[in-house]
């Protein structure tokens, strides 16, 4: 493996790797939750998966963690627009 991480280019993929979970956690970050128990409050996921998934949404540069908060990025808001506009079709 490269010492480059590899990102899935695929919206498909993207929303398959992070999980059902993994979305609703990126829809409740948008939605303003910035703790870890405002996260559970906003999107009903268990703190377990909560704390699962942050990492990897973390690592798919689609939330980032600026001084203990977590905030949707620029590709985050797009990867959310593409899947949500293709579930509207």
């Amino acid at each position: 493996m490269s010492a480059k991480k590899r990102k899935p280019k695929n919206n498909n993929n993207l929303k398959y790797l992070i999980g059902d979970m993994g979305f609703e956690i990126l829809l409740a970050i948008e939605k303003g939750a910035r703790k870890k128990d405002t996260i559970k409050l906003f999107s009903g996921v268990p703190m377990e998966c909560i704390n699962g998934r942050l990492p990897v949404l973390i690592d798919l540069n689609l939330i980032s963690k600026i001084n203990e908060e977590f905030h949707i990025t620029e590709r985050g808001i797009e990867f959310k627009k593409r899947v949500e506009f293709k579930n509207k079709i």
